[in-house]
């Protein structure tokens, strides 16, 4: 999916999680790859399944899916 968002993202590449779930927990890395710099927003691709309520807090206030 692309995000998009007004600031840039300044951290690493790669994110590793650790999700917590009643049948046990598992670990998963995403990688951001920046994609286009579009009207003054940044667009950035990540994997489909990144957490949509993460959204803002890794990518900043008001970031949003932009493309699925």
């Amino acid at each position: 999916m692309i995000i998009k968002t007004r600031t840039p993202y300044l951290g690493k590449k790669k994110i590793w999680m650790r999700f917590v779930t009643s049948t046990g927990d598992y670990e998963k890395f995403y990688e951001i790859r920046f994609h286009n710099i579009e009207k003054g927003a940044f667009l950035y691709e990540i994997g489909d399944d990144f957490p949509k309520d993460l959204i803002e807090l890794i990518f900043g206030y008001g970031a949003t899916i932009w493309h699925r």
